[in-house]
């Protein structure tokens, strides 16, 4: 807070306004300050605290997003993984299949760190902030491509990396071989099956934004994690799925030993 009290006086044009947290971890913050009435309208970009954005970062998403009109609402690209000092790592990966909802309630591909949203969008976002708060949905970007892919927003994933996001001890959700080990461990445990249930009642009481589309799926996922293993029919049948084959035999194994389930949840 020093470094940004110090920016803030020398840049007074460039800063608003410095707010903090409800202190009770990055999702519950970044939802709070969607939550500030002064987000309505405006063009939001998420930051955290220890990336490097590039130059061309917000002026290549804002282009982005004016580009495709209207119909965009939502801005994410790849990054490049450094060491704490910067020194390159790896690119994040590349996502092909396509981003709908029966994606995003198994697989969040927007990394929260290269998030920029249009106004249209950012009200949106804010207007689902309550709910979510409610239900305890656990990562903030999940959300937004919950919400994106819920609401037939388009969504611009690009292929050019925008930050370097450094690598270390201290990130929530890092990269690298002990990073995948430990989202597996998340995956195969029933910690995944309560995310994903949060998720899905936190959508289902947004009171009408979503689409009948999405409204189906969600509801028809509730029915299938209601009923004995044998009669459900497979995720793949009902358009649920992953960016990758593998992840796609993973959520299979889950399905079929009983570790994966949509509902259960507090409503």
């Amino acid at each position: 807070m020093t470094i940004l009290d110090r920016f803030s006086k020398d840049h007074p044009d460039r800063v608003a306004d410095i707010k903090i947290g409800p202190g009770m971890g990055s999702t519950a913050n970044f939802l709070s300050l969607l939550h500030d009435p002064r987000v309505a309208g405006t063009w939001v970009a998420f930051a955290d605290q220890d990336d490097v954005w590039m130059p061309h970062k917000l002026t290549r998403a804002l282009g982005q997003l004016k580009t495709c009109g209207s119909d965009c609402g939502v801005y994410a690209s790849r990054s490049i993984h450094t060491k704490a000092d910067l020194t390159p790592l790896q690119t994040s990966p590349q996502f092909n299949r396509p981003l709908r909802i029966g994606n995003a309630v198994v697989q969040n591909v927007l990394a929260g760190n290269t998030i920029v949203m249009s106004p249209a969008f950012a009200s949106r976002m804010q207007g689902t902030v309550e709910v979510a708060q409610r239900h305890g949905v656990p990562f903030h970007d999940w959300w937004v491509y919950l919400v994106a892919t819920a609401t037939n927003t388009f969504i611009f994933l690009d292929d050019e990396p925008g930050l370097y996001y450094r690598q270390h001890g201290q990130n929530v959700m890092g990269a690298g071989a002990m990073r995948r080990f430990d989202r597996f461990r998340k995956l195969t445990s029933h910690q995944f099956s309560d995310w994903a249930a949060q998720n899905i009642a936190a959508l289902l009481d947004t009171e009408g934004l979503l689409s009948v589309e999405a409204k189906s799926i969600l509801e028809a996922l509730v029915e299938w994690g209601s009923q004995p293993k044998k009669r459900r029919p497979s995720l793949g049948e009902m358009g649920i799925y992953r960016q990758s084959r593998r992840g796609d035999f993973i959520l299979s194994g889950l399905a079929r030993t009983g570790l994966l389930t949509f509902s259960g949840m507090n409503n």
